[in-house]
């Protein structure tokens, strides 16, 4: 099997986001959070955010101020083959859309609930 390196990961990162948002200019200042994907939920509350870390080799799926999922990869050629050879937005934002409800639907029925 091909091995990967941080500069392969990167290409492959760039190529995501010149098909997905038309721009190849993404920041790789910080090798631990790069910002793939970004949004709200569709009553606009919360953002929706997930970003690769290439030093730790992990994705970090973010809603509101809360990580609410990493997965870990064992290294960088495991992180493209499984990832990021097949980045796709919705891919990447299922994770919080699906949680959305497990992580504030509760609250937000309970103090509605409260007020009655």
């Amino acid at each position: 099997m091909r091995k990967y390196t941080t500069e392969d990961a990167k290409r492959l990162i760039s190529d995501f986001c010149e098909e997905e948002y038309g721009t190849e200019n993404v920041d790789f200042s910080n090798l631990e959070c790069i910002g793939i994907a970004y949004t709200t939920t569709e009553d606009e509350r919360f953002e929706i955010q997930t970003n690769i870390d290439l030093i730790h080799n992990t994705i970090d799926y973010w809603l509101y101020d809360k990580c609410i999922k990493t997965e870990k990869y064992f290294s960088t050629t495991d992180l493209c083959v499984r990832a990021l050879n097949c980045l796709a937005f919705d891919w990447l934002i299922e994770p919080q859309m699906s949680c959305y409800d497990t992580v504030y639907g509760y609250d937000d029925w309970h103090m509605s609930m409260s007020n009655w």
